[in-house]
């Protein structure tokens, strides 16, 4: 885990105070979610001294890195506030920009400065995706029946990859994405409302599959002999459709009243068609 250290008080609002912590064992609740990137914040990055400015000291920092940005290397520069994970944010006005400064170390009066992507400070680390799981959620609200709910509901064990979106109203059926270590829980428990007295649902969770995350193949050599692609041989003709064995087909329920079966007590049931899924195995261990 990241413990980085870290002072709050520089970025307390004005008005605002710390309040004492509880005393009580730390906590640590770890979510997940979507794993694509905006890439809206490419032209951010962080400044890193060393030995690091006193934050009291901002102001000056502020009007010295504009200096070195805009005047040494004329690069201007959109936007510079107090960083938690080293001295300074700097939001260049492009990416192209923010390059030319990652990697070197730059000495910026007594100080030793890097500048990093605002994205790989201090509290970064990496973690494998190596599961994949469907789960089943029975009971879920119907008002709160969407993807970002979903996600949120899925996310303190997985990543939502796909939820099957159905006229059924008694369950959700989900695809998400784990790492080893992450265990399915038994139910979720729902919070929503406003005060002074909200609702909480609690679903039963249930384990439908779970499987190995895909890996693709390492990247081959590259070829110094011969066609880089190569021109396969040709199949053979179509033989036509005479050839073929006949077999058996099983008729698809073409409408609504076809779904409707009635079972020994007199009593309909619905029987949705689904999309095609893949096979569920009898028992899972997860």
């Amino acid at each position: 885990m990241a413990n980085w250290a870290v002072d709050p008080r520089p970025h307390v609002p004005r008005g605002f105070t710390l309040q004492d912590p509880v005393s009580r064992p730390p906590l640590r609740h770890e979510v997940y979610v979507a794993g694509c990137y905006s890439l809206h914040d490419e032209d951010l990055a962080i400044v890193k001294l060393q030995p690091p400015v006193h934050k009291d000291d901002f102001a000056s920092l502020d009007s010295a890195l504009r200096a070195f940005f805009e005047e040494m290397h004329r690069v201007r520069v959109a936007e510079i506030q107090p960083c938690p994970l080293g001295d300074a944010y700097v939001r260049f006005n492009t990416a192209l920009e923010r390059e030319k400064f990652l990697g070197p170390v730059f000495s910026f009066g007594n100080c030793s400065m890097t500048v990093i992507k605002h994205d790989e400070g201090d509290n970064v680390r990496s973690y494998d995706l190596d599961r994949e799981a469907w789960v089943m959620l029975v009971g879920f609200p119907e008002d709160l029946k969407n993807g970002p709910i979903i996600a949120k509901t899925v996310s303190g064990f997985g990543i939502l990859v796909y939820w099957h979106e159905s006229n059924n109203l008694a369950r959700v059926v989900a695809k998400v994405y784990l790492n080893d270590n992450a265990k399915i829980p038994d139910s979720v428990k729902i919070n929503a409302g406003l005060p002074q007295k909200g609702r909480s649902w609690t679903l039963p969770c249930y384990v439908l599959k779970t499987n190995s995350v895909f890996a693709p193949r390492d990247e081959e050599g590259f070829a110094t002999v011969g066609p880089l692609h190569p021109i396969p041989p040709q199949p053979p003709r179509w033989a036509g459709s005479d050839h073929l064995e006949s077999s058996e087909t099983t008729p698809v329920v073409s409408n609504v009243a076809s779904a409707m079966q009635v079972d020994g007590a007199g009593h309909s049931r619905w029987e949705e068609q689904l999309a095609p899924m893949d096979p569920v195995p009898e028992t899972t261990e997860v």
